[in-house]
This record gives C-alpha cells, sequence and structure tokens, in this order.
C-alpha cells in the first residue's frame, strides 16, 4: 500500500467527538464524495469510547478497502 493511496482514503474520514451522558464518544464519520470529488454528505459509521479505537477502526477500513 502507498502512502499517497492510504493519505487520499484518510481524508475521507473524520473524527467528532461529542459528549453522552457525562463521557466522550467518539464518531467516525465517513464521506461519500459523490460529485467529482469535492463534494459529498459526511455520513456516521462507528461510535468509539477512546481516540485510539476510532484511528484503529478508520486504518483498518482502510486496509481492507486498499486489498
Amino acid at each position: 500500500m502507498t502512502d499517497k493511496l492510504f493519505n487520499s482514503n484518510m481524508t475521507r474520514y473524520r473524527i467528532i467527538e461529542h459528549t453522552l451522558r457525562d463521557k466522550s464518544v467518539f464518531v467516525v464519520e465517513w464521506n461519500d464524495r459523490w460529485f467529482f470529488g469535492i463534494w459529498g454528505r459526511w455520513h456516521e459509521r462507528f461510535h468509539c469510547l477512546t481516540l485510539e479505537e476510532a484511528i484503529n477502526k478508520i486504518q483498518r477500513l482502510i486496509k481492507i478497502k486498499n486489498k
């Protein structure tokens, strides 16, 4: 897997932190980029309790996609 391909796929994901019942929850969102790769909507994918878990999920999804 090349770094250029990994970085281009990494920009399609973002992590948002919010508070739920006095605990931090991290939401992994994915952008579909439907109009020539410029515009798109953000879709929720996963809810994680730690930032490390959210990063690991994104990296795992990219590795699966690039195989």
